[in-house]
C-alpha cells in the first residue's frame, strides 16, 4: 500500500508539473523591421518574453495571413514570397516582393491587424524544452501589435530602387509575326526596364538602372539599349517625386551608334486622370510623368551623309508612363517621349521627336499579363522611325 501511494503521489506531482509548465510558458512579444542589406524584405518577429535555451526548430504552416477588419493585408501575395523559419530566440515571418498597395495597406492600417496562422505553432527550443501555441492564441496575442511605420515603407520602397521601380521594372517576352515583321520571318523580342539600389558613398544609396527593346530583328531601327551604372537621388518627397542624375551609355542593338551620356532628370507621379475599373479591386498606379536635360557625346554613328563624325550634344525630354486597369481583367499602358535635339547636325530640321507604345493587356496570374503592344516613332538614340505590333507576355520585376 505504501508503495502505491509513492506510486500515486508522483505521478500526481507528473501532472502537476505538466500543467504548471502549459500554464507558465512564455508570453508573446512582436516586432516589424525592415531589411535593406540585399534583397529587402520585411520581417515580422514573434519573441517569446523568456527562453531558457535558443530556438531548434519550429513546427508551423507556411500560410499567413495579416488580418484586419475581414481583410487580408497581404492579400494577392505569392505563397513562395512569405516564409516562416526560427531564428535563435524567436520566430521570423518573412515577407518579399509585396506590391505597393500591399506596402500601403500595412501602413494605413489603425493597429488592429493580427496574423492567422493556417494552423498551430509549436517551438522546439536547444535544451529540448518545447512550447506550443494554438493559431488562437497567436492571433490573439498579436491582435493590435504589428505596426507597420511609414518611415519603414519609405525604407522598403528606397531599397527596393524607389516607388519608380514598383511602376517601370518590367520584362515583356514579345513575339513579332512574320507577315508584320521586316524580315518576313517570326521574330521574337524582349522590352525591359530595371533599377535596383545598392550601397554608396558615406552610407548613401545609388541606384543601377537598364532598359532597352532588343530583338532577333539586330538591325531593327526601334532597337536599343540604355545602362546606367550610377544614378543617383538628389532630391526625393516621400517617394512622389523625385531629381535624379545619373550616367552611362546608350547605343543601339548592334552599338554601331552609341554614346556616353549624363542625364538630369525630373520625376514626379500625377493622379489618377481615368477611372476604367468600375469598381472593382484593382491596384490604380498613378502616372510617371518626367523631364529632364541630356548631354551626350557620340563614340560612334549612322547618320546618312554624316557616318564618322561624331558630335557632342544636348536634348531637352519629357515623358508619361501610365498604366490603366480597366474592369476586373484587362489593362491599357500608355509610354510616351518627345525630345529636342539642340544640334543642327543632328536635328537639322529643328524638331520635336515624338515616339509612343500602347498596350492591350489582360491579366493572368501572379503579375503576369498578356499584351498586344502598338509602337510608333522615333527613338531619342538614332532618330530612325518605324512602327511595330508586337505579341507578349509582360512581368512585373519588382512589384
Amino acid at each position: 500500500m505504501r508503495g502505491l501511494s509513492i506510486i500515486s503521489l508522483a505521478l500526481l506531482m507528473s501532472v502537476c508539473t505538466v500543467g504548471f509548465s502549459q500554464t507558465e510558458k512564455p508570453a508573446l512579444k512582436y516586432s516589424t523591421k525592415v531589411n535593406t542589406v540585399g534583397t529587402p524584405f520585411i520581417q515580422i518577429s514573434i519573441v517569446p518574453e523568456v527562453l531558457p535555451a535558443d530556438i531548434d526548430d519550429i513546427k508551423a504552416e507556411s500560410t499567413v495571413k495579416l488580418m484586419s477588419g475581414g481583410t487580408d493585408l497581404l492579400m494577392g501575395l505569392a505563397p513562395s514570397n512569405i516564409r516562416v523559419r526560427a531564428a535563435d530566440r524567436s520566430v521570423k515571418i518573412v515577407l518579399n516582393n509585396l506590391t505597393m498597395e500591399q506596402l500601403d495597406a500595412l501602413v494605413e492600417d489603425p493597429g488592429t491587424a493580427k496574423i492567422v496562422l493556417a494552423g498551430d505553432l509549436e517551438i522546439f527550443l536547444t535544451d529540448s524544452t518545447s512550447y506550443f501555441y494554438t493559431k488562437d492564441e497567436i492571433a490573439e496575442s498579436s491582435s493590435g501589435n504589428l505596426m507597420f511605420k511609414s518611415d519603414q515603407k519609405a525604407a522598403y520602397l528606397d531599397a527596393s530602387g524607389g516607388a519608380y521601380a514598383f511602376m517601370m521594372n518590367r520584362f515583356e517576352v514579345g513575339f513579332v509575326p512574320k507577315g508584320q515583321s521586316d524580315t518576313d520571318n517570326d521574330e521574337f523580342m524582349l522590352d525591359f526596364g530595371y533599377r535596383k539600389s545598392y550601397s554608396f558613398i558615406n552610407g548613401n544609396r545609388a541606384y543601377f538602372t537598364t532598359e532597352g527593346f532588343i530583338s532577333t530583328n539586330v538591325d531593327d531601327s526601334l532597337n536599343f539599349l540604355k545602362v546606367y551604372p550610377v544614378s543617383f537621388r538628389l532630391t526625393d518627397t516621400d517617394n512622389l517625386s523625385e531629381t535624379v542624375v545619373e550616367a552611362g551609355i546608350e547605343g543601339t542593338q548592334r552599338f554601331n551608334y552609341w554614346r556616353f551620356t549624363a542625364n538630369l532628370e525630373y520625376r514626379f507621379l500625377m493622379e489618377n486622370l481615368i477611372n476604367l475599373s468600375q469598381g472593382y479591386n484593382r491596384l490604380r498606379l498613378k502616372p510617371v510623368v518626367s523631364a529632364g536635360l541630356k548631354l551626350y557625346s557620340e563614340q560612334e554613328n549612322i547618320r546618312t551623309g554624316d557616318e564618322g563624325k561624331n558630335e557632342n550634344s544636348g536634348q531637352l525630354y519629357g515623358s508619361i508612363y501610365y498604366v490603366i486597369p480597366v474592369f476586373e481583367s484587362f489593362t491599357i499602358i500608355a509610354d510616351a517621349e518627345g525630345f529636342y535635339d539642340v544640334n543642327e547636325s543632328v536635328n537639322p530640321d529643328k524638331k520635336i521627336q515624338f515616339n509612343y507604345q500602347i498596350s492591350f493587356g489582360y491579366e493572368l496570374k501572379d503579375g503576369f499579363q498578356s499584351l498586344l503592344t502598338y509602337r510608333n516613332g522615333k527613338t531619342n538614340i538614332n532618330y530612325e522611325s518605324d512602327s511595330l505590333i508586337t505579341l507578349g507576355i509582360l512581368a512585373q520585376l519588382t512589384k
